[in-house]
C-alpha cells in the first residue's frame, strides 16, 4: 500500500486558501476602483449620445438594479401592454415619415425619475443615421414620463431600462423588450 504524503496535501490545501484570499482581495480592489464599467448595463457618461441630467451626481453612487438585461417586466407601471397604450395614444406619428430603430439606454431613479440616458439611431441595417429632431424628442419625452414607472420607492436603489423603438414610415410598430 501507497503512503500517503500530508505535507503536500497540506500544501495545496493552504496554497488554495491562499490564493483565494488573495484573489478576492485583488477583485474587490478592482471593483472598488471602478465599480460599474463591468456591468453589461453600464452607461458611460463620456461619449456623445449620452445625457446626464442634474438629478445624476445624487444617484450615481446607489446600487443598479437590473443591470445585466433590464428591469422590465417589473419596472413597468401596470404591464408593459398598458405603458404600449399610453405611448400610442400620445405619440403623433402623421409628422413622421422616419424608418429605422431608436434605442434607448436609461438609469431611473428609485423616485420614478431618469436620471442619466442614451440613445441610438439606426436605419434597419443597424447602420447609424439621425431621426427628425422632433421624433426624437417625443419619444425620448413619452418614455421618461414618471407615470410609466413603478420602481420600489422603498429601496434606495437605480434600475436600468432599457427600450428600441421600431419606426416605420413614422409609426412605432414595435417595442422592445
Amino acid at each position: 500500500m501507497k503512503k500517503i504524503n500530508y505535507f503536500w496535501i497540506a500544501f495545496l490545501f493552504l496554497f488554495g486558501i491562499a490564493t483565494g484570499y488573495f484573489g478576492k482581495k485583488y477583485w474587490n480592489y478592482k471593483e472598488k476602483t471602478n465599480p460599474k464599467t463591468h456591468r453589461v448595463g453600464f452607461i458611460f457618461p463620456e461619449k456623445d449620445n449620452v445625457v446626464t441630467l442634474d438629478t445624476a451626481k445624487a444617484h450615481w453612487h446607489k446600487k443598479i438594479l437590473g443591470d445585466y438585461s433590464s428591469a422590465a417586466p417589473k419596472i413597468y407601471q401596470g404591464s408593459k401592454y398598458q405603458f404600449k397604450e399610453r405611448l400610442f395614444t400620445s405619440f403623433n406619428a402623421d409628422k413622421y415619415k422616419d424608418n429605422g430603430y431608436f434605442n434607448l439606454r436609461f438609469y431611473i431613479s428609485n423616485e420614478g425619475k431618469v436620471w442619466l440616458y442614451e440613445f441610438n439611431e439606426m436605419d434597419f441595417d443597424f447602420n447609424p443615421i439621425h431621426f427628425s429632431p422632433g421624433l426624437k424628442e417625443e419619444l425620448i419625452e413619452l418614455s421618461f414620463k414618471q407615470d410609466n414607472w413603478n420602481p420600489y420607492s422603498e429601496e434606495d436603489l437605480n434600475y436600468y431600462m432599457h427600450l428600441t423603438y421600431r419606426i416605420e414610415n413614422g409609426k412605432i410598430t414595435e417595442i422592445i423588450p
